[in-house]
């Protein structure tokens, strides 16, 4: 009896660490693909692998992370969606966020209100400007060295217009923190975020003088 209980044990441990194995292998892929995105054809395939995942994995929170960028990236892409496509990244990081709260969702959840407010920034500004610093003050506490932080910041400085307190000024300074950051965070596991550089690197190119 023992002996079979025994079994039965190793055999569940074995399969658990199986799926764990095949989940960081496919995430990892993905993640690649994410991190390699070159032309705005791409965004969608990605997304849908990402979607998949969150049906394959649903107590994963990396999948619905990546799920609800890629969402808001697209969104950027196609104005006239933007609204609708920005409310089911929200949708995405509200599931993200019943498995995991962490410093990195609240910082898709500011990317996706920044996004929607752009829309009409002179409109939506005062209205949404709450729902885009507070989840990255929350990120702040959680870890003041997230580089997603600083790369938000310095682009909602650099693309809002000086009389709301935006431009180069503002945003060269968050951008060089970001930059420094990005670089620290060299070396970690590969299917966490890393994304920033090519924002970052236009600001600081941008904002030369």
């Amino acid at each position: 009896m023992r002996l079979g209980f025994t079994i039965l044990l190793i055999l569940n441990v074995c399969f658990s660490q199986a799926q764990t194995t095949n989940f960081e292998t496919v995430l990892y892929e993905s993640v690649s693909q994410f991190n390699h995105i070159e032309n705005n054809d791409q965004y969608q395939p990605v997304l849908n692998q990402f979607v998949a995942l969150t049906k394959a994995y649903p107590k994963e929170w990396l999948p619905y992370y990546y799920a609800a960028v890629l969402q808001t990236k697209i969104a950027l892409l196609q104005k006239e969606e933007s609204d609708h496509l920005v409310d089911a990244a929200i949708a995405w990081i509200n599931k993200c966020k019943q498995i995991q709260l962490n410093d990195e969702v609240l910082c898709a959840e500011s990317f996706a209100y920044t996004v929607k407010m752009s829309v009409h920034p002179t409109w939506r500004w005062f209205s949404y400007q709450e729902k885009i610093k507070t989840p990255l003050a929350l990120a702040k506490k959680l870890n003041p060295n997230n580089p997603r932080i600083y790369v938000l910041q310095a682009n909602l400085q650099y693309h809002l217009p000086v009389a709301f307190g935006g431009g180069c000024n503002k945003a060269i300074p968050i951008a060089k923190q970001a930059e420094k950051l990005l670089v620290q965070e060299k070396g970690k596991w590969k299917c966490l975020p890393s994304w920033g550089y090519s924002s970052i690197s236009e600001i600081l190119h941008t904002c030369k003088f």
